[in-house]
This record gives structure tokens, sequence and C-alpha cells, in this order.
């Protein structure tokens, strides 16, 4: 069996694909360069706004008419947000929801038997220390959390991850500690919202941070976005964090809005002025910041 999987979206869903191929090659299944080489063709899917939504579905149409002898598997939000909309544009596609990442290998096996196979719905499966091809052997990305604490009144994809769910420091330290000894010179911490890790555990992640970039080696950690609303009382230990020589000088701090009425109709739940005093705070400490 050969596999081809395409993806779309955020880096988050890059990890998501590379879990995909890593449970895959774990089960001897071969994951291929191209779709002409592939039994199936996986499509992890990005919903987060319209024009993505509009090239996922052309793309989905697209291959069921290009390759009408092989497989076409969908993972990823669409699964999740907008079920009826896929079935109606994919009636023979199987599905692999973002929770359902685990069972990936079975789904394949039945698509190719012949069998329509939909996985989705929420789990706690964990996305740490679980089998993965990276996409650049050089750069590993570590899901540090899934799901988030928001309710943007703008946002689906909070609806495709559910609830906030940490995963605990000391896995994470784990992957990242072997990917460094398997060469990787980038160690990316990833999240809908990384500025959440740990709100439902008691874990921090400044303390996550640290304790990623003290490793032993040659590389480099980048933090991925944070929600400004979560920094709160872990401002100034982030910013400590952030100072460290392989912690990359780079703030991933969406503002959404300069008006605080088109914050509030957001429901983003903070305002310009706390967005502000934020980046002045790590601006002060951290000149060279981005």
């Amino acid at each position: 069996m050969k596999v081809f999987i395409e993806t779309y979206g955020c880096t988050f869903n890059q990890a998501d694909s590379e879990i995909m191929a890593g449970i895959l090659n774990a089960n001897s299944i071969e994951v291929v360069d191209t779709q002409e080489e592939a039994d199936a063709i996986i499509v992890n899917t990005c919903y987060v706004k319209l024009p993505t939504e509009s090239k996922v579905i052309n793309r989905i149409k697209k291959l069921q008419n290009e390759f009408p002898d092989k497989e076409i598997i969908v993972a990823g939000c669409m699964v999740e947000v907008d079920p009826k909309k896929l079935d109606a544009i994919g009636p023979n596609c199987s599905w692999i929801g973002t929770h359902q990442l685990n069972k990936t290998a079975d789904v394949v096996k039945s698509a190719i038997g012949g069998e329509v196979t939909r996985e989705f719905g929420f789990s706690d499966e964990p996305k740490v220390c679980v089998p993965k091809i990276r996409q650049d052997p050089y750069v590993h990305v570590i899901q540090i959390c899934e799901g988030c604490l928001g309710s943007c009144s703008y946002c689906c994809t909070r609806f495709a991850r559910g609830h906030l769910n940490s995963y605990p420091i000391e896995d994470i330290v784990k992957e990242a500690k072997q990917a460094i000894e398997d060469g990787c010179v980038e160690i990316e911490l990833t999240a809908q919202d990384t500025s959440a890790f740990g709100k439902d555990t008691g874990e921090r992640l400044s303390d996550l941070i640290k304790e990623v970039a003290n490793l032993d080696g040659d590389f480099k950690v980048r933090v991925g976005m944070m929600h400004p609303k979560n920094i709160g009382n872990d401002l100034e230990d982030l910013i400590d964090a952030f100072k460290l020589e392989k912690v990359y000088k780079f703030l991933h701090l969406p503002i959404q809005s300069g008006s605080d009425a088109v914050l509030k109709h957001m429901r983003r739940n903070h305002t310009v002025e706390e967005y502000k005093k934020i980046v002045y705070r790590f601006k002060e400490e951290i000149p060279n910041l981005t």
C-alpha cells in the first residue's frame, strides 16, 4: 500500500501530517512523494477562512476527477467543522478527524479495501512522543497542547480542535531531546495558542521554554502563536525565557484589530492597551525582538 499526504494550513496541521506519516510507516504502509504513485491520497484540510475553505473544496473535487482509481481520504479541520458539505462533495471519501490520527492506518487499509470509513469526534489522545516522519529533517515540530480557551466569534478552528488539552512538560522535553539527537537544529513549539499551555494542568509555557532551551546541543527554539489574553501573570517569566540564547527573538502575538470595539465584537477578551503593554515590556527587555 502506498499513500500520498497533501497538507494545507498551519504548523499544527503540518505536525498532524507528520504523525499520520509516522503511523503509516509504523504499519508498513509506504508514504510516497507523488499522487501518481499512491493507492490513496490523504488531503489534510484547513478551514480557517473562506479562501482556504474554497481552495480545499476545489482540491478535493479535482483529485476525485483526476484520480478516479485512487481512494481520497480527507483529514483535518473540515472533517470536524463541516461534515455535511464534505459528504456532499465527496460521498465516497473516507475521513480522519483531527483527534483520530491514531486510526490513520486502519482508515487507509479500509479505504483501499473498498470500504468508506469515517473516524471523527473528540479524543484526548496525546500528540507528543508518537511516531513522526519530518517534512524537514532539520526542523522538528512539537504540538505542546491542542484546543484553546477562547470563544472568538469568527473562529471555526475552536470547534475542530475542541477544549484545551496540554501535554506534560516531561514528554515534550523528551521528544525535543530525541529530535536534537537526531540532528534537528530547530525545535518549533506549536499549538492553537501556545500561551494557553498548562492552564488546564498547572504548568506554564515559560517553564516549558526554559527546559527545552536548556537541553544540550546546537539548536534554536521557535515559539508559536500566543493569545494576548492568556499571557497574564506569566509575562515576566516569558520574557526571561525569550532572553535565553537558544530562543528565537520572535514574538507571534496577533492583535487582530486596533479597535477596542472590534476586538469586543470578535470576543478577543483583551484591549489594544493590554496588547501594547505586553509588546512594550518585551521590547524593553529584548530590543531586537521582532
